[in-house]
């Protein structure tokens, strides 16, 4: 899969009063939460309107790097590269780490995760776990099991094939 290509990132008035259309003829625009921030994805046509009203189903999706994969309806777009959310509990992916809820803090850089609580590690893999689903994210990104929590100091899980999603 080839690296997605972010053209524009818009934020404040000028999405705010339902700001759409297209930026060059593969540009797609989504906008998160009333479109305080739209994303532009030029390549592979995942954007879409992500507000209130509509979701891209039952999927939608985030970048890590500069790679993008589909997650569950709840996971959003929401600044270029460095953010994501679910629900309404934003995480930042940038240098430093961010807490934006109690529930949900993600540390990019020095790649450890804290993340409720049914996650008990830190290494080197980039991990975390939303409510009762594991997910193991280092170059790819697969589900795991929904009862499954992540012990890497006990037990190491590397995932170093191609993007896959396994649902149990």
């Amino acid at each position: 899969m080839a690296n997605p290509v972010i053209s524009d990132v818009r934020y404040g008035d000028q999405c705010q009063n339902g700001w759409a259309g297209q930026l060059g003829h593969e540009s797609r625009l989504a906008g998160f939460s009333k479109c305080r921030i739209v994303l532009v994805d030029t390549q592979h046509n995942l954007a879409g309107q992500l507000g209130h009203e509509s979701r891209l189903a039952r999927h939608a999706a985030f970048c890590l790097k500069t790679s993008c994969v589909l997650l569950q309806d709840t996971l959003h777009f929401a600044v270029r590269l460095v953010a994501f959310c679910f629900k309404t509990r934003c995480v930042l992916l940038q240098d430093i780490l961010h807490f934006a809820s109690r529930l949900d803090a993600f540390c990019f850089k020095a790649r450890c995760v804290l993340l409720q609580d049914s996650l008990r590690f830190a290494s080197n893999l980039v991990a975390f776990c939303f409510k009762a689903r594991c997910i193991l994210l280092q170059d790819t990104l697969r589900f795991a099991s929904r009862h499954l929590a992540f012990y890497l100091k006990i037990l190491a899980i590397c995932l170093m094939v191609a993007l896959r999603f396994v649902y149990f």
